[in-house]
């Protein structure tokens, strides 16, 4: 999720280019906190993706 959120900011996010054309983003502590706030009202609204493991 993180790297997802990261992924959509990614005109934001800090960026390294390697040699071989691959592109790293940097993510977050937003991103972080973006993701683990979408996780918890995935889990605590209708019987979310946690409380199915």
């Amino acid at each position: 999720m993180t790297r997802s959120y990261a992924a959509l900011n990614f005109r934001q996010r800090a960026q390294r280019v390697f040699p071989d054309g691959m592109i790293e983003l940097v993510a977050t502590e937003q991103d972080y906190l973006a993701a683990a706030r979408l996780l918890t009202a995935l889990d605590t609204t209708g019987r979310g993706q946690m409380s199915k493991l």
